[in-house]
């Protein structure tokens, strides 16, 4: 299933609760070490909120190591982070991610404590 957007998900964005629903089934079907969410799984329910901000960012952080995407928190309907979404969930195999065993050494500090806080 291919998910398209209205509008911007994500920080200051439009934040439609329709997209962030869209948003939080595919970070939530992504697996972890491709940069999904961790458990337990985003709320569906198509609020916008900080854990939404957070998986956005890690997401971007661990698919884009090269940072040819930047780590905004924002998912654009036309953008490169929607488009490595949509191939994730359907069982794509992804670019090449970050390892997994980077977790605590190259993730940056905000991210790693504001999972915490989730």
């Amino acid at each position: 299933m291919t998910v398209t957007l209205t509008a911007s998900v994500g920080l200051r964005a439009a934040n439609r609760p329709d997209d962030v629903q869209q948003v939080h089934q595919l970070l939530n079907r992504i697996p972890r070490h491709l940069g999904g969410t961790p458990r337990p799984a985003l709320p569906e329910s198509g609020n916008y909120s900080v854990n939404t901000l957070v998986a956005i960012k890690r997401f971007q952080w661990r698919l884009f190591p090269q940072r040819q995407t930047p780590v905004d928190g924002v998912i654009s309907p036309t953008g490169s982070t929607l488009r490595e979404m949509n191939r994730l969930s359907t069982g794509q195999a992804p670019i090449r991610p970050r390892p997994a065993g980077t977790r605590g050494r190259d993730i940056p500090l905000y991210l790693t404590e504001m999972w915490q806080l989730i």
